[in-house]
């Protein structure tokens, strides 16, 4: 999962786990394949070879594109009134989920994968902790570190309902995944109760065991500063910070006014982003190396237009005898053209890739993608692109229009 704006990009990803919370399908087909033996009807669908639906011994059925995606002898989750809701069959009432459909189904299909084996929790090995991942500013670390150096460890807690206490002895009646030892021989206990607070407390385990703290640690910002500077980067914390100011840049902040999404970063993680990772499905192609490609083919495209248009002007000006003939180059060149006003040109009209700033059609839209997508209006010539499919150029193929341009340079 990925947030980009003008200022960074940050990405969350799932660790450790042989599928993440969104991959119902790819469980479902697990299940198949290695746990058939606590299953009692099976179906695929003959054109994906995925299954469709599947039915446990205990009657349980699991069939994520149906109206009722679970259904067991006493509950069923049901869609009802925009949104999935689980029915009680005893009591005949309907209560919320608490939490997404995928989340909940995952659930039910692990409970079932472990009353064949008990030890299975759908981590990649039997030795590692899955926990969610951030990665900004060019630092990968657990999100609860970074939520913890930004908002504090207890209000992180508090945020996503995880329930936790501070004392010398657990409580017996519950069980702590986590537990981490205080001065002053006080320990935190932390009891997550489903498997987005599991995967976010996990991260916790990759403190050290020399990592001391006391209690009055837990609900500030800078008891992590030491440790996050020292393992990631003196200036971690510092460049946390400055993201944290700048990241909602105006652009950005529109965008999400627009959509109905929260204008804070630290909101945003809890939220969106949280439930995109841990419920649908990966977009494809699920990172942006295309896309980075076909941006830098243009910007280099520009680039080495304007080295071109340079290069002739000062080829003409020796041939027409001026003595002060310099190489020149338009500043914006690049910008300007991105914005669809070209420096070589006397029109005004827009024609750039960056040109929409009131409402555009379908057919603009259509349009601007064949410049970001392909070779379209305003994009690169088919002839100097070195794989079609990708828009990669080769430079080589223009050095016909200006062969000693670099000699020029040089010079």
């Amino acid at each position: 999962m990925r947030f980009l704006s003008h200022y960074n990009m940050c990405t969350l990803k799932q660790i450790n786990s042989k599928f993440s919370t969104s991959q119902i399908n790819d469980v479902l087909n697990y299940i198949r394949i290695k746990y058939p033996t606590g299953t009692k009807n099976i179906e695929v669908d003959p054109a994906s070879g995925n299954v469709t639906k599947i039915e446990f011994l205990d009657g349980s059925i699991i069939e994520p594109g149906s109206q009722t995606p679970f259904i067991s002898k006493d509950k069923e989750v049901i869609f009802d009134d925009g949104e999935y809701k689980l029915h009680d069959k005893a009591n005949d009432s309907t209560i919320d989920l608490h939490m997404p459909k995928n989340e909940y189904i995952f659930h039910e299909l692990l409970l079932q994968i472990q009353k064949v084996n008990p030890d299975e929790k759908l981590n990649r090995t039997a030795k590692t902790i899955p926990y969610i991942q951030a990665h900004m500013m060019g630092k990968q670390l657990p999100l609860i570190f970074f939520l913890w150096q930004q908002i504090g460890l207890t209000e992180t807690l508090v945020r996503h309902s995880i329930d936790y206490e501070v004392s010398e002895k657990i409580n017996p009646n519950k069980k702590a995944s986590i537990d981490i030892p205080l001065t002053g021989g006080r320990h935190l206990f932390i009891y997550p109760n489903n498997k987005r607070q599991e995967l976010i407390v996990n991260g916790l385990t990759q403190l050290p065991k020399e990592f001391s703290m006391g209690e009055k640690d837990l609900s500030s910002r800078n008891a992590l500063d030491d440790f996050i500077n020292s393992k990631y980067g003196n200036r971690s914390t510092f460049n946390f910070d400055l993201m944290m100011d700048n990241i909602i840049d105006p652009t950005t902040k529109d965008l999400l006014e627009f959509e109905e999404l929260p204008t804070n970063f630290i909101d945003i993680l809890n939220g969106p982003m949280l439930n995109k990772l841990l419920n649908d499905s990966p977009d494809h192609p699920a990172d942006l190396k295309n896309l980075r490609l076909r941006q830098s083919e243009v910007l280099t495209n520009l680039l080495y237009s304007e080295l071109c248009m340079s290069l002739n002007k000062y080829n003409n000006d020796l041939a027409n005898g001026v003595t002060d003939a310099k190489l020149y180059f338009h500043p914006d060149y690049i910008i300007m053209n991105l914005l669809g006003k070209h420096a070589h040109s006397s029109s005004d009209e827009s024609g750039g890739v960056m040109d929409f700033n009131t409402t555009f059609s379908p057919v603009d839209e259509i349009t601007k993608a064949g410049k970001l997508i392909k070779s379209g209006p305003g994009g690169i010539l088919f002839k100097f692109l070195f794989k079609i499919f990708l828009n990669s150029v080769n430079i080589s193929k223009r050095q016909y229009r200006c062969i000693n341009i670099m000699n020029y340079l040089l010079q």
